[in-house]
Formats: structure tokens, sequence, C-alpha cells
């Protein structure tokens, strides 16, 4: 837990669970990666962003996803696509794999054809 100095007892207290910079023990100024600051009538607290989420500013809005994760209509989704077809970044859809490619890094490099003994 990281900790903050508290000029009135001249001790180094705890900041809040899930903060990485903090003034005193009830104000966060960075919230550790998976969390975003929330103030609250009974307590300020870094609370969970939604799921695979590294970066938000609510509970309900993702704007960076972890590794294998895309932000789609401000939740993370997989970057998984089907046979045949690739996650684009650029278009933010899975795009079409070149003819007869089963699996591709992107529009003309092919990974594995549907047909093993055929050059894709």
């Amino acid at each position: 837990m990281k900790k903050f100095f508290n000029n009135s007892t001249k001790t180094c207290d705890d900041c809040l669970s899930n903060c990485d910079n903090c003034t005193d023990a009830t104000t966060c100024t960075l919230c550790s990666s998976g969390f975003f600051y929330e103030e609250e009538e009974s307590a300020n607290k870094c609370s969970a962003c939604i799921g695979n989420c590294i970066s938000c500013k609510d509970n309900t809005t993702c704007d960076t996803c972890v590794n294998g994760f895309h932000v789609n209509d401000n939740v993370c989704v997989s970057d998984d696509c089907a046979d045949g077809t690739y996650w684009n970044n650029d278009d933010e859809k899975c795009d079409d794999c070149m003819l007869g490619c089963k699996t591709c890094k992107d529009a003309t490099t092919c990974e594995q054809c549907f047909d093993p003994v055929e050059k894709c």
C-alpha cells in the first residue's frame, strides 16, 4: 500500500486502497491501473473499472483495455475473430483474410490455410 506524509502526526500513513499517489488519507491523485477515483458522501475510494479494462473514468465506461481486448461501445471485447478474419485496429472490426487463409495477422500475412496442403 502506498503512503503519504501526515504533517499533523509526523508519520507516514496509508493512502486509500488501490491508490498509487495521495495527498492525505481521503484524497487520491492517482488510482492504480484498473481503478478510478470515486468521491462519495460517506467515503472517497478507488473503485474497479469494468472487466478487462485498465483505464476508465467510471465503472461503466472503459478508455483502454488489457492486451487481447479492445474498446467497443465503451466496454472491452475480445480481439478474437472468426476463422478467415483478423482484428483490424484501424477499422476496429474483424476484416477478411486473403482467400483460402484460416488465420492471418493482416490482409496480406496468412499464418494458416484452411487446407493444410494448399499454399495460400
